[in-house]
């Protein structure tokens, strides 16, 4: 700065000099204009042009005049001359010293320009050296607050405020269609809010079959609402996350870890799953909701969360999140190796999805490992006496409940996969190339018999399972005949009849397999 300051200052002396200078020329300029008595050079001009008028009446006039006129005439030719060069010269200075004035005048203005910018430059640099020593008192506190500070505050806070575990968790579970039923009707005095018995034995199945719910539907119809009311009338614990459109990676769900700083950034998603497994919760089910799960790839975001999810581990053993490569110190109670973060069994995760032209689409390997749930566009409204509220159930006697009820209508689920096999399996084989595998299996095993128990029928069940595991996988395939399609839809309802206990026709089946054939443009 002190450099350019030395440079400004050499460029002014000179300028100073030259303006001198030309100042000194200027006046002799003018002296001269005052010896031609102040004329200019355009009544200079005007004078030679009448000394040539002069000059060639004279030259008419030298043939007839004596030798004292020719001298005489001579003499004015050569003043007229001298004039004339004495105007040339006075014009060229003229021009040229406008010219250097024009440029003092650009010189003067530039360094005032820059005077302005090295003040600027001044009050940026005081500027800075502020921000520096913001800065650094900024880091003077983290050293100071480093240690003995837990790098996940939020999570190590629950760890004192969710320390106590309830003592009032009932481990008697209503029977399963007196909870349906008082569920939906809580539901409907405490939120005016309407949902279908079959939704909600559905729901309810759902939790027995996968910690991965899906419910789709259109804007509007309550499915943020279901998970969490349906949570709140069992005392069960529950959070949402928005998801964002710009998700793309397991960090932007789960926060990340500035090494910088020492913290870990927690996102709502990671402190929903903490608090889940905080002993004032570990005992109940969770149920965390991602609202508009399918605003980003879910296979991208949520990956670490699928690949957790099918890890075949024992009912005892949890599978873990990575949040951080390294353990950090101190770090919350309930992490593992000072890095991981558990999911407990106890923890579902119910994602609402709209489609529209703002979402994407759902991966079949996200539909497998998903329960899903089509909410209808319209429910049917309903009053209910006053009701009393259910006991907080724990998260143990609902999968005791659940698993009796596996037992007990173990049969069901064995009517149901008998009918898939041997009524579709090879005619979806032969016409559509879908298939199932062992996902499926598993999912029948434990869906039907839930279903059944919540007094719902095998047909129902069944119903749901081909609408939304089986006939979907035929959606987007424009390469399908219309006509198979309504073959398919035919045979089934025609077949229907052999799968014992199948009540009600496949409403669901025939509803997806003809939105099938309008999507090909026929009725």
């Amino acid at each position: 700065m002190r450099l350019q300051v030395d440079h400004l200052r050499q460029l002014y002396e000179a300028a100073r000099e030259d303006a001198e200078r030309q100042g000194r020329q200027i006046a002799e300029f003018e002296r001269l204009r005052r010896a031609m008595d102040d004329r200019d050079p355009d009544e200079v001009r005007d004078e030679i042009d009448r000394l040539r008028a002069d000059s060639t009446e004279l030259k008419r006039l030298r043939l007839t005049a004596p030798a004292e006129k020719e001298l005489q005439l001579s003499a004015l030719e050569e003043e007229a001359r001298q004039l004339r060069d004495r105007c040339v010269v006075y014009a060229a200075d003229n021009e040229r010293l406008q010219r250097q004035l024009s440029a003092h005048q650009i010189t003067a203005t530039t360094l005032e320009r820059m005077t302005v910018g090295k003040e600027a430059l001044e009050a940026e640099v005081r500027a800075y050296r502020d921000m520096i020593e913001e800065e650094e008192r900024k880091w003077q506190g983290l050293v100071a607050r480093r240690e003995g500070t837990s790098p996940l505050p939020m999570c190590t806070e629950m760890d004192a405020i969710h320390a106590d575990r309830p003592s009032d968790l009932s481990e008697d579970v209503p029977p399963l269609p007196e909870l349906v039923s008082r569920v939906r009707a809580l539901i409907r005095q405490q939120h005016d809010l309407f949902y279908e018995e079959a939704d909600l034995r559905s729901f309810l199945a759902g939790l027995a079959t996968s910690q991965l719910h899906l419910l789709q539907g259109i804007s509007g119809i309550g499915k943020t609402q279901l998970p969490q009311r349906f949570a709140e009338a069992i005392g069960a614990g529950s959070a949402v996350v928005s998801v964002g459109a710009d998700w793309r990676t397991p960090q932007d769900l789960m926060g990340y870890y500035n090494a910088f700083e020492r913290r870990f950034y927690e996102s709502e998603f990671t402190k929903a799953l903490y608090r889940a497994q905080c002993p004032t919760f570990a005992d109940q089910p969770y149920v965390i909701v991602l609202d508009e799960m399918n605003l980003s790839h879910p296979e991208q975001y949520f990956n670490d969360v699928l690949s957790a999810l099918e890890r075949d581990v024992s009912r005892t053993a949890t599978p873990d999140l990575v949040l951080m490569s390294a353990a950090v110190s101190p770090p919350p109670r309930l992490l593992r190796e000072g890095r991981l973060l558990p999911v407990p069994r106890s923890v579902f995760f119910v994602g609402t999805a709209n489609h529209d032209e703002t979402t994407v689409s759902f991966a079949d390997k996200t539909y497998d490992r998903a329960h899903v749930i089509e909410l209808p566009t319209s429910p049917h409204s309903f009053d209910v006496p006053p009701q009393d509220p259910l006991p907080r159930l724990s998260f143990r006697a609902l999968t005791r409940t659940f698993d009796t009820a596996v037992a007990k209508h173990g049969g069901a689920a064995a009517d149901a996969r008998t009918f898939l096999t041997n009524e579709l399996a090879s005619r979806l084989a032969d016409d559509f190339r879908i298939s199932w595998g062992s996902r499926l299996n598993k999912h029948i095993a434990r869906y039907v018999p839930v279903v059944v128990a919540a007094g719902g029928t095998v047909g129902e069940a069944t119903d749901h399972l081909i609408a939304t595991k089986v006939l979907r996988k035929l959606r987007g395939r424009y390469e399908i005949r219309v006509d198979e399609l309504k073959k398919l839809r035919d045979d089934l309802e025609s077949r229907w009849s052999s799968l014992p206990g199948s009540g009600m026709p496949p409403i669901r089946s025939r509803s997806v397999i003809e939105a099938l054939i309008r999507d090909l443009g026929q009725a």
